[in-house]
């Protein structure tokens, strides 16, 4: 469903960061060296006013999403599962878009990724829901980290 949300928690938490001296010794926090040393990985941040798209987990729902103007912001699910678009078989598992309990959709993580990326005017949030899609799906968003900041993404 649709509904508008208040300043992006993550863009309050990076500038916390940023804000809040770090606790051990002179060691700075992870997110605090990287706002420090590279700004541009956070800006421009989105605005703080947003029309989510959320739990999209398949094609129809991407699709619906990006073509829709009033949508500004795409949030998806990310997980280990199976990709299957109607053949017998699904898929070994791979980083798929599917909302918890389900393990199963036709649309991959990276299909998803360069969709959005491609269209270029929605802001997205995965939310990974287990560490193995994390770390297969980290290397897809960093090929496109360019892509994204250009586009304000």
């Amino acid at each position: 469903g649709m509904r508008s949300h208040g300043p992006a928690a993550w863009s309050a938490a990076v500038s916390d960061a940023a804000a809040v001296p770090s606790t051990v010794g002179a060691t700075p926090t992870i997110l605090q060296a990287a706002w420090r040393d590279q700004p541009s990985l956070f800006l421009p941040l989105p605005p703080a006013e947003q029309t989510w798209a959320h739990a999209v987990s398949s094609w129809k729902d991407l699709t619906d999403a990006l073509n829709d103007p009033h949508i500004t912001a795409i949030e998806a699910d990310v997980l280990m599962g199976s990709l299957h678009r109607g053949g017998p078989h699904p898929s070994d598992l791979i980083p798929i878009m599917a909302h918890p309990p389900s393990k199963v959709s036709d649309l991959s993580c990276d299909d998803f990724v360069r969709a959005c990326v491609q269209h270029g005017r929605k802001h997205i949030k995965l939310d990974f829901k287990d560490l193995d899609a994390a770390a297969q799906c980290a290397p897809v968003v960093r090929g496109f980290a360019e892509r994204l900041r250009q586009n304000g993404q």
